[in-house]
């Protein structure tokens, strides 16, 4: 099986009782790319869990790849280097002190500033929340409109 981490990911964030909805579909590069993202979020909060994730997030990452996610470097605002996974309909989520991960360059858009990490478990069950994300931090960068305190605030109006 080419995502066992990932599963074992699911059904964790799911016991957490942070599970998907039924239109993200386990084993497709969205569904990858949200895992990825919302277990890198528990992971900070959690010891316990972060003591699973943190030794397996390259391979995680790599997993995700293999399901279709794309991979690019860049840096953060504060010019830290950051991994972009992306899945499209879902946006691209960043990861901190990823290394030995194929990247297809640097991620044209830059980032965004828009704080995901809070929104990572939300994402996982709420389908608006993940066309906003696609929309804000997608790969035509944010095509929504709205400022960043504007999506932020939207963001919270969904949650």
């Amino acid at each position: 099986m080419k995502y066992k981490i990932l599963l074992h990911l699911a059904k964790s964030l799911a016991d957490e009782g942070y599970s998907a909805d039924s239109a993200l579909v386990e084993g497709t590069a969205e569904w990858a790319v949200l895992v990825c993202e919302a277990a890198n979020c528990v992971a900070k909060d959690s010891p316990a869990f972060g003591a699973y994730f943190y030794p397996q997030k390259q391979q995680a990452i790599r997993e995700a790849i293999k399901l279709g996610a794309k991979a690019w470097s860049g840096v953060d605002a504060q010019g830290r280097p950051v991994l972009f996974l992306y899945a499209k309909g879902v946006g691209a989520a960043s990861f901190h002190q990823v290394s030995g991960v194929p990247v297809s360059g640097q991620w044209a858009p830059g980032w965004s500033e828009l704080g995901r990490r809070d929104y990572a478990t939300f994402s996982l069950r709420l389908p608006a929340l993940r066309t906003f994300l696609e929309n804000f931090t997608g790969q035509n960068g944010n095509t929504t409109g709205l400022s960043l305190e504007e999506g932020t605030d939207y963001m919270n109006s969904l949650i």
